[in-house]
């Protein structure tokens, strides 16, 4: 076997090992989404205000604050790229905690705005409630996917906060 074969056997190996451990940051987030539904945080922008809402429970407890974010194209180069978010590759291994995105641009148009929340957990999703910018629980899994990948074209990606 050769090394490069080796060391991507390895890399899977660990891959599946993170995906199923939830961080200690991921469960602050959980229990902090679970506590407060129905409250803003620091939303600015009330009906496109998703970004700023998700930075501002995540900031709460993250070593690094992001800051002046405020778009989920932005934010989804951030994700991507940054150490402190895996990319979860499968949603069955999803934890509460974890961040939830469909970005603005990347589908087909009928839907023209992305979103962002927190997993929960029984298969639902907290993010602000575009009609008063409060967090609530309000898309599950298959609703999400149904308006944003179905409908709207858009990937849904799932990232696991790992500071």
């Amino acid at each position: 076997m050769t090394l490069l074969k080796q060391i991507s056997l390895a890399i899977q190996k660990i891959r599946m090992q993170i995906e199923n451990i939830q961080t200690e940051n991921g469960k602050k987030i959980l229990e902090f989404c679970l506590k407060n539904e129905g409250k803003s945080f620091g939303n600015k922008f009330v009906e496109l205000g998703c970004v700023d809402e998700l930075l501002a429970i995540y900031n709460k407890f993250a070593k690094d604050k992001i800051l002046n974010v405020y778009s989920t194209i932005i934010l989804g180069k951030l994700l991507e790229n940054s150490k402190k978010f895996f990319l979860i590759t499968n949603k069955t291994n999803l934890l509460g905690g974890e961040i939830v995105i469909s970005i603005t641009g990347t589908g087909n148009g009928i839907i023209k705005n992305g979103h962002v929340g927190f997993y929960v957990g029984d298969n639902r999703i907290a993010s602000n409630d575009s009609g008063d910018g409060k967090l609530k629980r309000n898309y599950t899994l298959k609703s999400w996917e149904e308006r944003y990948n179905i409908i709207g074209g858009m990937k849904v990606l799932y990232y696991r906060v790992l500071d």
